[in-house]
């Protein structure tokens, strides 16, 4: 669905403008692999200004490419998106390390329950 969305983005936000996203995802679903979709989103995702997917996040965020981020990057890296403008860490430190704390957090408890 969020693909479907950052491919045509819509600003009316009626139950129309949603059914045809909705419409759209299914298409998408059809027509691609998971690792297909899951590196459209990579290459679309918002990240705040101008920044648009996690290559150019990397880049504009990091001064580095997205080639083997450490690990607190790639954390940052999926924090973002949820809320761009807000989490941005060249214009708000605290909220982006707090939300990239979060994912790592999700990150060890998700080890710790599978190593059980």
């Amino acid at each position: 669905m969020q693909v479907a969305r950052l491919l045509e983005p819509r600003t009316d936000r009626t139950l129309l403008a949603k059914l045809r996203q909705a419409v759209r995802a299914i298409e998408i679903e059809r027509a691609l692999t998971k690792d297909e979709i899951l590196t459209l989103y990579l290459g679309l995702a918002p990240y705040g200004g101008n920044l648009e997917g996690v290559r150019a996040a990397s880049i504009g965020l990091f001064r580095q490419g997205a080639k083997a981020p450490l690990a607190w990057r790639t954390a940052m890296l999926v924090a973002i998106p949820q809320s761009p403008e807000v989490r941005r860490p060249d214009r708000s430190a605290d909220a982006a390390h707090r939300a990239r704390d979060r994912v790592l957090d999700r990150i060890a408890a998700g080890r710790e329950n599978s190593a059980r």
